[in-house]
C-alpha cells in the first residue's frame, strides 16, 4: 500500500535535528495515571459490546506496508543498534503461508552449504519443473537443500514457508518471482497431491517464475510412482571428504567475527578424536554442532577433550556405560533427576530424586542381591561419580534473596542423552516418570517448573501423542495459567524436530479454534507468543487475530501479551509492527483496530532510563543510518511508526499510554543523543502532516514536557515552531 499524501502539507523540508549534544533528564511527566491493561481492556469490552467504537482516526496519512524480517537471533548490540533490523521482509496475509525464511538462516546456508552430486540432480529437476519433492530420512538436510536450491535459482533471498499442514496444495497460487518451501508436509497434504494437480501447479509456477520445494518423510511407494517426474530421494553426505568440507565450512561460519586463519584450526580438524567422529557418518546437524564446539576450542573457551565429550554421540555412549556400571535404584534416580533438574537448587534435586525413587521402587522385583553400600558417602565423591558440580546462585524468598547451592552436570549433553536412554531402554519406567514430572510441574520454584517442561518436551519427541495425552494437554486445560505456560513451553521443543513441527502447529491451531474451551485457547495464545510464533509468524499473527475477534477481555489481553512477546523476545520487530498496522486498518466498528493500537503503545512504553531502551526508535535510527549509504532503502519503519503513533494519539483509550511512551523516549534521547534526530523527525512530520487538532496536541505536550529547560522536548519544540512558523 502506498503512503496517502495530504495535499495541504507544507512543502518544506524538515529541520536539521543532527549535531545536537546530550542533555540532562527531565524530572516529571503530565502523563501519569495511565490505565492498566486490564482496566483498558475492560473499558474496551464495554464499548465493543455496543457494536460501535467511537473514536477519531485520521486516515489521511496512512503508513505503508513495508519490509523487514528480523531473525530471532537478530541481536541488540549494546543498545547502539539493532543489527539486521531492516532487512527485506514482505508480509503476506494468506492462509497457506506460515512465515518467511529468516535472513540469518539464508546467510548461513550460503556460507556452509556443500553442493554434492545429488544437489546437481535436484537442481535440474527444480529448474525444469519449478516444483520439487525431496523425500528421505529426517535430519538429512532436506530443509537446508530446499532453501538453498530456491535462493540459487530465484537469485533472491525472499523465500516463504508454506504451512506444512496445508491439505489442498492443488489450489495454491504463487506470487510473481517468489520462492516457497514446505518442510515436512503432512501425510494428508501429500496424499491429495496427484499427477494432474502437480502438473498444473508446475505450469502455474513456471508462468509466475516462482519455485516450490516440498520435503517429505516416509513417502509411500505408490506416491513415489505417481509423482516420479518431480521427486528425488535425498541422501546427505556420501563421502568422508564431504563431511570434512562441511565441518570446515561450519567452523569458518562460527569464527566469522573473529580474527582466526586456517592455521589456527587446521590441527584441530586433523585431530584423531575429531576424525573418529566424522568416520561415524555424522548428519549435517551433528556436524554443525561439532563445529560450534570446536569454535570454542579455537577461541580458547574449551579444551578439545571437553568439546568431544560434549558431543551428543559420545555422550550417549557414556550414558549407556554409566547405567551399566550403576545399577541401584538410588543411583539411577539420582542421575535421572540430575538430568531433568541440572542447574537448580541442590535441595530441590535431592527431594525430587527421593520422590522418583518412591515411584519406581514399586516396580522393582525383589532381589536376593545385597544392596550396594558406598563406603565413602562424601558429597564430593558423589559429584565426581555423577559428573556433576556445585555452583552458587541466589533465590528469591518471601523474606528476601538468599544464597543457594546449585547442582549441575558438567556435560550438559548428558541431560538429553539420559532422557533418551531411559525412555528407550526402561519402558516400564515411562508412566512413573511421567507421573513424577507431572507432579514436578506443580513445584513452587519456577526454575524447577521450566526444567520439568523442557524435559517433557524432550520426551514428547520420542512419544508425542502419549506425552500430550498424559501430561501436556491436562496442563493446557488447567485453570492454572502457569501450567498453561509450561505446556506451551514444552511444545516448543518438538517443534524443532522437522517431522513433528506440522503436528505441533496443527495441535496449537486446533486448540486456538476451541471457543468452548477457553483454557486450551489460552494455551494456544501463549504458545503463539513464544517459539512457535517465531517459527511460524504468519500463522501466529493470523490465528491470534481470529482469536482476538472474540472480544473477550481475558483473551484479548493474552493476545496483546503474545504480540508484545513476539516483538521483544522473539525479536520479530517489523513483522509485528506491520501486522499491527494491518490490524489497525480493519473495520473500525470491531475490536481489532483498538487492540492493535493498545499493543503498539505497550511496545512503545517499554522504556526506562538507562536500563530499558526504546527499541522502536532504534529501529528507525538504524534505518536512517542505512539510508546514508543506500538512499533507495526508504523509510518504511519510520512511516509505520508515525502512522501507528498518530492513530494511538487520536484514540482516547490509548492516548495516555502513547503520550507516556513518547515522554519516556524523549527522556532517553537526553540520555543518548543519537535518538534526538529520530524523535525530532517523527514529531516534525506528525505536526507538519497532521490535522489542526493533532498539531495542537503535540505542541501542547511538548510545551508541558519542556518545562523551560534545555532538553530534547524543548529543542524539538523550538525547531518545529521556527521551521513551520507556528
Amino acid at each position: 500500500m502506498a503512503n496517502n499524501q495530504n495535499p495541504n502539507i507544507p512543502n518544506q523540508s524538515s529541520p536539521d535535528y543532527h549535531n545536537e549534544t546530550k542533555q540532562e533528564n527531565l524530572n516529571s511527566s503530565n502523563t501519569s495515571n495511565s490505565p492498566s491493561p486490564d482496566e483498558l481492556l475492560k473499558e474496551l469490552k464495554e464499548k465493543g459490546s455496543a457494536g460501535v467504537l467511537n473514536f477519531y482516526i485520521d486516515s489521511r496519512s496512512g503508513g505503508a506496508y513495508f519490509s523487514d524480517k528480523v531473525d530471532i537471533v537478530g541481536d541488540v548490540v549494546g543498545g547502539d543498534q539493532i543489527k539486521g533490523a531492516t532487512n527485506l521482509w514482505t508480509p503476506r496475509y494468506r492462509r497457506e503461508l506460515a512465515g518467511q525464511i529468516r535472513n540469518l538462516e539464508i546467510k548461513k546456508l550460503q556460507s556452509v552449504y556443500l553442493e554434492t552430486i545429488n544437489y546437481e540432480k535436484v537442481k535440474q529437476i527444480l529448474n525444469d519443473h519449478h516444483i520439487l519433492l525431496l523425500y528421505g530420512n529426517a535430519h538429512h538436510g532436506k530443509r537446508a537443500t530446499a532453501i538453498y536450491l530456491t535462493i540459487s535459482l530465484l537469485q533472491s533471498e525472499e523465500v516463504f514457508e508454506i504451512d506444512p499442514t496445508i491439505e489442498n496444495l492443488g489450489l495454491f497460487k504463487s506470487e510473481k518471482k517468489h520462492g516457497y518451501i514446505i518442510d515436512n508436509i503432512t501425510f494428508e497434504g501429500i496424499r491429495k497431491l496427484n499427477q494432474a494437480q502437480t502438473n498444473n501447479l508446475s505450469q502455474h509456477l513456471k508462468t509466475q517464475e516462482s519455485y516450490l520445494v516440498i520435503t517429505i518423510d516416509n513417502l509411500t511407494s505408490s506416491a513415489k510412482q505417481s509423482l516420479e517426474d518431480y521427486i528425488f530421494e535425498w541422501s546427505c553426505l556420501n563421502h568422508r571428504s564431504e563431511s570434512d568440507n562441511v565441518l570446515e565450512k561450519h567452523l569458518i561460519w562460527y569464527l566469522r567475527t573473529s580474527q582466526f586463519s586456517r592455521d589456527n584450526y587446521s590441527e584441530i580438524l586433523q585431530n584423531q578424536s575429531v576424525c573418529e567422529l566424522l568416520d561415524k557418518g555424522l548428519l549435517p546437524g551433528q556436524i554443525d554442532k561439532l563445529a560450534g564446539l570446536l569454535s570454542k576450542v579455537v577461541k580458547g573457551n574449551l579444551n578439545l577433550e571437553e568439546s568431544v565429550a560434549h558431543f551428543c554421540s559420545i555422550a550417549s555412549q557414556q550414558v549407556e556405560i554409566w547405567f551399566d556400571e550403576h545399577q541401584t535404584i538410588e543411583e539411577r534416580t539420582d542421575m535421572i533427576s540430575l538430568a531433568v533438574l541440572s542447574g537448580t537448587n541442590y535441595e530441590y534435586f535431592r527431594e525430587a530424586s527421593n520422590n522418583l525413587r518412591l515411584n519406581l521402587q514399586s516396580l522393582e522385583k525383589p532381589t536376593d542381591k545385597e544392596p550396594v553400600n558406598r563406603p565413602d558417602n562424601k558429597r564430593s565423591k558423589f559429584l565426581e561419580e555423577f559428573g556433576a558440580k556445585i555452583e552458587y546462585g541466589y533465590e528469591n524468598k518471601h523474606y528476601g534473596e538468599i544464597k543457594v547451592e546449585l547442582i549441575e552436570l558438567k556435560n550438559q549433553e548428558f541431560q538429553r542423552s539420559v532422557l533418551s536412554y531411559i525412555w528407550q531402554e526402561y519402558d516400564q519406567w515411562r508412566e512413573p516418570i511421567l507421573k513424577w514430572l507431572n507432579n514436578l510441574g506443580l513445584h513452587s520454584n519456577m526454575g524447577v517448573k521450566f526444567r520439568t517442561a523442557a524435559a517433557l518436551g524432550q520426551l514428547s519427541i520420542y512419544a508425542f501423542g502419549h506425552v500430550i495425552d498424559q501430561v501436556l494437554q491436562p496442563w493446557a486445560k488447567s485453570s492454572n495459567q502457569e501450567q498453561q505456560r509450561l505446556a506451551a513451553l514444552a511444545l516448543s521443543i518438538p517443534l524443532s524436530e522437522d517431522e513433528l513441527a506440522p503436528q505441533v502447529l496443527k495441535l496449537i491451531r486446533h486448540w486456538s479454534t476451541l471457543k468452548n474451551s477457553p483454557k486450551l485457547q489460552m494455551t494456544a495464545i501463549i504458545a503463539y507468543g513464544g517459539y512457535i510464533g517465531t517459527r511460524f509468524p504468519e500463522a501466529a499473527f493470523r490465528d491470534l487475530l481470529t482469536i482476538a475477534e472474540s472480544e473477550e477481555p481475558a483473551i484479548a489481553s493474552a493476545v496483546v501479551e503474545s504480540m508484545v512477546s513476539l516483538f521483544f523476545f522473539g525479536q520479530l520487530y517489523l513483522p509485528v509492527l506491520t501486522t499491527l498496522q494491518e490490524w489497525s486498518q480493519k473495520n473500525k466498528t470491531t475490536f481489532t483496530p483498538t487492540l492493535s493500537l493498545f499493543t503498539f503503545t505497550l511496545i512503545m512504553g517499554e522504556v526506562e532510563v538507562p536500563d530499558t531502551e526504546p527499541i522502536l526508535f532504534w529501529l528507525i535510527w538504524e534505518e536512517q543510518e542505512l539510508a546514508k549509504n543506500q538512499p533507495e532503502s526508504g523509510k518504511e519503519c519510520e512511516n509505520i511508526v508515525i502512522y501507528l503513533l498518530r492513530q494511538a494519539l487520536n484514540l482516547k483509550l490509548t492516548r495516555r499510554l502513547a503520550l507516556e511512551g513518547l515522554y519516556k523516549s524523549l527522556n532517553f534521547a537526553d540520555y543518548d543523543h543519537r535518538l534526538y534526530p529520530v524523535l525530532g523527525q517523527i514529531l516534525y512530520k506528525m505536526v507538519a502532516e497532521g490535522t489542526e487538532r493533532e498539531k495542537e496536541r503535540i505542541i501542547y505536550y511538548l510545551n508541558q514536557w519542556a518545562n523551560n529547560r534545555p532538553c530534547a522536548a524543548s529543542k524539538i519544540r523550538s525547531k518545529i515552531k521556527n521551521h513551520l512558523g507556528i
